[in-house]
């Protein structure tokens, strides 16, 4: 019988579909003690993937780090280098280093774009080991004001170009 849907892939691997979040310690660890392992790898990855997804829709930086991540996982599980228990250790880890990264955005106190720009700006270290924290922040946030008042985001997403 092939699955259709999170919800069945759920269901199979006997686990109640999650009602406080993705990420939550609980729901990992109940995903780990599963005893049907590849359902429980098939489950992760589909929901990593979609967290990942929506999470850094504006953000190339993290969205690039976090899915190179899960894909380099993934290929080495394929290609049996890893075990089934060992893919499943990775991925709850990379579930909890993305919830980390999250409560980092949080922290920032900045909105998506100018997050976005700041992962850009620090994505090299010696960027912000020049820089510092707070310059890095100001000028994510004077280049997210910038772009807005310039229209360009505007312009782009109606298709039309400037005269």
């Amino acid at each position: 019988m092939i699955s259709e849907g999170v919800n069945d892939v759920f269901a199979l691997a006997g686990l109640e579909k999650p009602n406080i979040g993705l990420l939550s310690d609980e729901f990992l660890e109940d995903v780990r003690s599963t005893p049907m392992r590849n359902l429980a790898v098939e489950l992760l990855e589909r929901l990593l993937r979609d967290e990942i997804r929506s999470s850094t829709r504006s953000n190339l930086v993290q969205e690039k780090k976090y899915s190179e991540r899960l894909l380099e996982t993934l290929r080495r599980y394929h290609n049996r280098a890893i075990e089934t228990a060992q893919v499943i250790e990775e991925l709850i880890s990379m579930a909890k280093d993305f919830q980390e990264a999250l409560k980092r955005n949080e922290a920032l106190n900045l909105s998506p774009d100018e997050v976005a720009f700041y992962d850009a700006l620090a994505e090299r270290p010696q960027v912000l080991q020049q820089m510092g924290d707070e310059m890095l922040k100001k000028l994510a946030t004077e280049l997210t004001e910038k772009l807005r008042a310039s229209n360009i985001c505007g312009l782009a997403s109606s298709g039309k170009r400037p005269s």
